[in-house]
């Protein structure tokens, strides 16, 4: 009798590029950073500022939320 063993290969997730100020980014959830919901009125927003986890939106100057890194999606 013969035995045949298959390779077990480990999945690793892609490391995505981090979220940087002027980066274009979609919105996943609309809950602001403190964890109230906002409105999302376009399909991308310009990342205005970054501090850890907490990247400022908007369009342009125009802030529209403070919303948690988890919540965005890198354009």
């Amino acid at each position: 009798m013969s035995w045949s063993y298959n390779k077990i290969i480990k999945y690793v997730e892609p490391k995505k590029e981090p979220i940087k100020k002027g980066d274009k980014v979609k919105v996943l959830t609309n809950l602001q950073f403190n964890g109230k919901p906002f409105k999302v009125w376009f399909k991308e927003y310009d990342v205005i500022s970054v501090s850890g986890s907490r990247i400022v939106i908007g369009r342009g100057k125009t802030v529209t939320a403070a919303v948690h890194v988890n919540n965005l999606e890198k354009l």
